[in-house]
């Protein structure tokens, strides 16, 4: 169906090639999983794949792309726009209306079809998503969630051979996330369409695909079966893999397993065969937590001891943010949130979980000073502060980035946060992995990239109180381990807190030591990552889906791969 042959592109202005001679063909019907780290091309060859590059974003293309035989620039517009849909990685750049109903007909109003026609199949689509109830909605008051979603059926309904997204999930709690992908696996193996799937969160992704591609800087180093991409990376010693692979990447095995239930089955038959059950006495230091699948290590992160900054921390226990009675109302709707209370301590990293649509992005945004609380108070430091006080004492990164930045290079950002207290950007900039980009507008990089400088300039910024909202959005696993060991050492090293949301639940587990979790509007639970995690059925870490039953006590990736060191070492 899609033939690409010695592809290259370079954007505007510049000579550097994002895409490097790629070759590849995609089979009509096939699920096509593309991954690799931020920044290695991903998004661009899904551009390229419906010729927005380099029909919208111009720049130096070699080589070709075709679809049923025929290259993409021979196409009509109308015709191509009909066959192959693209869901963007930032929903919100796809809603062009100011209703729900009438952005989803948008696409086939474009197709001159006739309106009962098109009635009929935005009704459809409507339902296969379950839109009724925001039908009439304006899409600024829906969450990442919802919004993408809207933008997902607002493809659908053309109806197109070829479905291409741009990490559909990222923004999903995770049960929205199992029933995107589910919705996926459906139209591919029920209506025929093929898939072309960008994602980071691999777990979930992987078993449901046909075939991997693997980018890495701009080049096609992998290309192949699901099964063989781990055991590939384990040979190579490279990071990027599903979350239970890496658990179990110690093991002598032919195949590592890509599921939950492969993985169960591994350890059930390992208990069987074990001397010392759980295998805690064994002797033997453990294994860092960034070890690779071949045996090698990330590189070792120099904000881990970077971070032990001059800067005084705040006393352990101390409220930093206190808030009692708390409730906002949008306009003409109930309550979003309903007689909130909370209290956090200076140097506290806290996670708060839920639904698309519980409140979550709401609460960060009142904290900040962004909105104003319809009751309720909110206090920092102890202090009764009013709204304007509140944007001066928080950091807060929003759940899109393109909102974020007001300078031109990575370089000036990071300087701005920084402001007239004495630093140097390159240092932060150094944390981040951001060197090699200073001269270069944020604005032009991968959503991973942007959200590395967002979190360099929060950082780099003298707040205590961080309000994050989503900030592994775009970012590969390898750099949400780095990113969680940075935010553990603010906490430890420059008694900052940390309030975040978050639907990356391996994330989670590794960053916070609470966890609250908000159900329309409410906080329905407050405690220890542990115990939430143990006790969760969906908002849980993989970790934790492996070992329940097993050993309850393990919870983060970290704890269950010393866990399986342990039991592989008393085998030996």
């Amino acid at each position: 169906m899609i033939e690409v042959k010695d592809l290259s592109y370079a954007y505007p202005g510049t000579d550097n090639q994002v895409l490097k001679k790629i070759s590849f063909d995609v089979r009509p019907g096939e699920f096509l999983l593309v991954m690799g780290r931020s920044g290695s091309g991903k998004s661009t060859l899904a551009r390229a794949l419906c010729r927005l590059v380099p029909d919208f974003y111009g720049g130096h293309m070699s080589g070709q792309v075709l679809y049923q035989g025929r290259d993409l620039r021979e196409w009509e517009a109308q015709s191509l726009s009909a066959s192959i849909a693209m869901l963007f990685q930032e929903a919100g750049q796809q809603i062009i209306y100011n209703q729900v109903e009438r952005d989803i007909a948008f696409g086939l109003e474009n197709l001159g079809m006739e309106p009962s026609l098109m009635k009929r199949r935005v009704a459809e689509a409507m339902d296969f998503f379950d839109l009724g109830s925001i039908r009439h909605k304006n899409p600024v008051e829906l969450s990442g969630g919802e919004l993408r979603r809207v933008a997902l059926a607002g493809v659908l309904v053309m109806q197109p051979r070829v479905l291409i997204l741009d990490e559909p999930s990222s923004q999903l709690d995770p049960l929205a996330a199992e029933e995107m992908l589910n919705w996926l696996k459906k139209l591919n193996a029920e209506m025929g369409t093929t898939i072309i799937l960008v994602e980071q969160r691999l777990d979930r992704a992987f078993p449901m695909a046909d075939r991997v591609l693997l980018l890495e800087e701009g080049r096609l180093v992998f290309d192949g079966a699901p099964s063989r991409q781990p055991v590939w990376a384990k040979k190579d010693a490279y990071p990027l893999i599903p979350t239970v692979s890496y658990i179990m990447s110690d093991l002598e095995a032919s195949d590592l397993p890509l599921t939950v239930k492969e993985g169960r089955e591994m350890i059930r038959r390992r208990i069987d065969q074990a001397i010392i059950w759980p295998p805690d006495e064994i002797s033997g230091p453990e294994p860092a937590s960034h070890i690779l699948p071949g045996g090698g290590e990330w590189p070792e992160a120099p904000f881990i001891h970077a971070l032990k900054d001059p800067r005084p921390s705040r006393k352990a226990n101390q409220p930093l943010l206190a808030i009692r009675g708390l409730r906002y109302t949008y306009s003409r709707q109930s309550n979003l949130i309903e007689d909130l209370s909370i209290r956090i301590d200076s140097g506290e990293s806290v996670v708060v979980l839920g639904a698309n649509g519980a409140g979550k992005s709401t609460l960060l945004r009142l904290i900040s000073g962004i909105l104003q609380p319809t009751r309720g108070s909110i206090k920092i430091n102890h202090g009764g502060i009013n709204r304007t006080e509140r944007l001066s004492q928080c950091a807060y990164l929003p759940q899109s980035v393109e909102d974020f930045f007001l300078r031109d290079t990575v370089m000036e950002e990071i300087r701005l946060s920084i402001g007239s207290k004495p630093g140097d950007p390159s240092y932060w900039m150094e944390c981040m992995g951001l060197t090699g980009l200073a001269s270069t507008d944020p604005r032009k990089l991968s959503v991973g990239e942007k959200q590395r400088v967002a979190l360099a300039c929060l950082l780099a910024s003298d707040r205590q109180l961080l309000l994050l909202d989503e900030p592994t959005t775009g970012v590969d696993i390898e750099w949400r381990g780095m990113i969680s060991d940075c935010l553990r050492q603010a906490c430890l090293e420059q008694g900052k807190t940390i309030l975040t949301v978050t639907h990356d639940m391996e994330f989670a587990s590794e960053t916070a030591s609470r966890v609250v979790f908000l159900h329309a509007g409410e906080i329905i639970s407050d405690s220890p990552v542990s115990d939430a995690f143990a006790d969760n059925l969906f908002y849980t870490s993989q970790a934790v889906r492996l070992f329940r039953g097993f050993d309850d006590s393990v919870y983060k990736p970290s704890q269950a791969r010393t866990f399986m060191a342990r039991l592989i070492k008393q085998e030996d």
